[in-house]
């Protein structure tokens, strides 16, 4: 496999130190046992649990040159072999398993939809105590080059909640947080709520209403540096952020971004991705009582290995 960021290794790093039980409610796909097959190699998980038949998932991985027999006894098999499952099916009992607490993590989307993972999620696993609001993060990571030093931040709500309210907004950012410190336990989050205008330069309802969701954050959470409204350059770059909003908490260092809507935020990852030479890993789904993961059913081997190490770190416990 290619050479892997430092994110990643950090990340990778942390589940080998506390292997967690890992399903994947869709595993009748080489990519997954592929990833199954190198998590389990270098023990980053304590066992992976699949949701198709048996003898099928085995089938697959000698085909695709897969050798699972070292690992058996680590695999778990949580179907029967004349088991006849849809894809929706499988993330209803994947979420059952993990709101009763048999594993630990939960990783799907590589077959299902979005919707499935979501609607399996909130019916099974339900919402985290406090939280009102299912969102979709996305880390995303760009590898040190000759001119600039690896660079990771989040980008939320980039794919489930359309038209955040004030409320949603608060919500989007408190879990945003517990998902970069999961993550990137030894940076400080440093969250910007953004929007076209920066502390007032433009009058909209649109704008009022990211100003309100961030002034009711600072109240709540007074302990994470944070502002808003405030526009992306100013929230990124320090001199634009120290001409634009002096005195800010988190102008011009903002890693968490807080989108005021999911136009903006899945517009504002794709580019970064596609133009700016970003990894983008998600989404994350944030605000389920524990964590099952979504996937885009386009993702590489790489991309799904890397989502699983987040899944695993995001069952470690949280501060916000």
């Amino acid at each position: 496999m290619t050479k892997i960021s430092s994110f990643t290794q950090e990340i990778r790093s942390s589940c080998q130190k506390h292997p967690r039980r890992l399903a994947f409610s869709d595993s009748l796909d080489p990519r997954i046992l592929e990833v199954a097959r190198v998590m389990m190699s270098e023990r980053s998980v304590s066992s992976v649990v699949f949701f198709t038949p048996r003898e099928a998932t085995l089938a697959l991985a000698v085909a695709q040159g897969i050798d699972l027999q070292p690992f058996s006894s680590t695999i778990v098999w949580a179907v029967p072999d004349d088991a006849e499952l849809s894809a929706g099916d499988r993330q209803q009992l994947a979420a059952e398993q993990l709101a009763r607490g048999d594993v630990d993590a939960v990783l799907g989307g590589n077959i299902a939809t979005t919707a499935e993972v979501i609607r399996a999620g909130i019916k099974k696993v339900g919402l985290a105590p406090g939280v009102r609001t299912v969102s979709g993060a996305f880390m995303l990571n760009r590898a040190t080059s000759a001119t600039a030093p690896e660079q990771t931040l989040l980008f939320a709500d980039c794919g489930v909640v359309i038209a955040p309210t004030v409320l949603q907004l608060v919500d989007i950012a408190a879990a945003s947080v517990q998902t970069w410190e999961a993550l990137q336990p030894h940076v400080p989050a440093v969250v910007a709520f953004l929007s076209f205008s920066t502390k007032g330069s433009a009058k909209h309802p649109a704008q009022a209403q990211v100003a309100e969701a961030a002034a009711l954050f600072r109240a709540e959470f007074p302990r994470v540096p944070s502002d808003g409204e405030l526009q992306f350059d100013a929230a990124f770059d320090a001199d634009i952020g120290a001409r634009k909003a002096p005195g800010s908490a988190a102008a011009g260092r903002a890693n968490c971004l807080i989108f005021p809507d999911l136009d903006a935020g899945n517009i504002a990852y794709k580019i970064a991705q596609r133009l700016g030479g970003f990894e983008a890993y998600g989404p994350i789904l944030q605000g389920l009582a524990k964590p099952m993961n979504d996937l885009s059913r386009g993702s590489t081997v790489a991309d799904i290995l890397t989502s699983a190490y987040i899944t695993l770190s995001r069952a470690i416990p949280q501060r916000v």
